[in-house]
């Protein structure tokens, strides 16, 4: 009975500690699958997701060009951030500091264009375009 009742207990921490991650620790805000050639993309956060300090980038698939992002805040100002530069597939932006204290994030606006090889992206007997990039966006409190 001791044993079931500790797996239980394992089983439980093991499901909630992610919810309560550390203030250091680095919690994902968002997800986008991102299109071939110039592309403008919006990751919306919101309020639910609390208040950061820090944010970053990372790619997924195949890389990016990312030409410039912006960062909408809770008040409705933006914070512009020029990057012009490429972003390798599994590869990830520079620690990105916001201004003032900690912040609401809105959403995250990025322009970039897709580094797709074409004969990979579209397959018209699937019907589909596989292989695409994915963006995730990191905040930190």
């Amino acid at each position: 009975m001791s044993r079931r009742l500790f797996i239980v207990l394992l089983l439980t921490l093991g499901v909630s500690l992610p919810a309560f991650a550390a203030p250091g620790d680095w919690e994902m805000l968002g997800r986008r699958t991102v299109n071939m050639g110039v592309d403008r993309d919006e990751i919306v956060v919101g309020r639910r997701d609390g208040r950061f300090s820090r944010i970053k980038l990372v790619v997924r698939g195949f890389g990016i060009h990312l030409l410039d992002m912006k960062v909408v805040f809770g008040n409705g100002s933006v914070f512009d951030v020029p990057v012009n530069r490429f972003i390798p597939a599994n590869g990830e932006t520079r620690v990105i500091d916001l201004p003032g204290q900690r912040r609401v994030i809105r959403k995250v606006v990025l322009v970039y264009r897709s580094a797709v090889p074409a004969r990979r992206a579209w397959r018209p007997w699937r019907r589909r375009v596989v292989d695409q990039p994915d963006v995730l966006v990191f905040g930190r409190h």
